[in-house]
């Protein structure tokens, strides 16, 4: 009887040691698999995150550049509108720096609006 008994209890031990090892790889397997799918999902947040500074950056350009030129046909603008237009600087040169994109144009009209701004700073003659 003891016998018998000790070669059952060896024997589920041994099938309850091969099912913890089972279980093991299966849930080194889930953490693998996890892996793979939280680095495509990191690869998937910086290319939006690329996309959304390209955007970001195209609508300031456009702000910059659309200023240079109402500045060119004499339109008014206020102390606050420049000052709006200097922070949005901020973020565009930031991006410029992370992406080390080219700049020129916009370089030389941010360039013009500072002039201006110094000259109406100058006078004291913002619109409002």
């Amino acid at each position: 009887i003891v016998t018998n008994l000790k070669t059952e209890l060896d024997t589920k031990f041994t099938d309850m040691v091969q099912a913890q090892q089972s279980n093991c790889t299966e849930v080194k397997s889930c953490f693998v698999e996890l892996e793979k799918r939280f680095d495509k999902l990191d690869a998937r947040q910086q290319e939006t995150e690329e996309r959304l500074d390209m955007l970001a950056a195209a609508r300031i350009k456009n702000h910059v550049l659309n200023f240079a030129r109402q500045c060119r046909k004499g339109e008014p603008h206020s102390h606050e509108d420049f000052a709006n237009l200097f922070k949005e600087n901020k973020e565009y040169e930031a991006l410029v720096k992370k992406y080390n994109w080219d700049n020129d144009v916009y370089k030389h009209d941010f360039a013009y609006i500072q002039r201006v701004y110094d000259e109406h700073n100058d006078k004291g003659d913002f619109i409002g």
